[in-house]
């Protein structure tokens, strides 16, 4: 993969992690999420479960990153100074 775009995000509740899997499973990109040395498939339920509840993942995207994405998880991206 020739580009890697990393983001921010909050799932806190069970709730939102099931419905940011169903929003990301939409797009062919491929997808990570990442806290400290653990990585996980962002499309797998099971694997962000896994994680345990945390504050800030890093929502690593390889390739490019339609703008329709960045609106769909908007909710869940973490913004400087939150």
């Amino acid at each position: 993969m020739d580009q890697i775009t990393t983001i921010k995000i909050m799932l806190p509740t069970m709730d939102d992690a099931k419905t940011f899997v169903s929003i990301v499973a939409k797009y062919p990109m491929e997808m990570d999420l990442r806290i400290g040395r653990y990585v996980v498939d962002a499309k797998s339920i099971l694997g962000i479960l896994s994680l345990g509840k945390q504050d800030i993942l890093s929502l690593d995207v390889y390739g490019t990153v339609p703008e329709r994405f960045l609106e769909d998880i908007a909710s869940y991206i973490v913004t400087e100074g939150e």
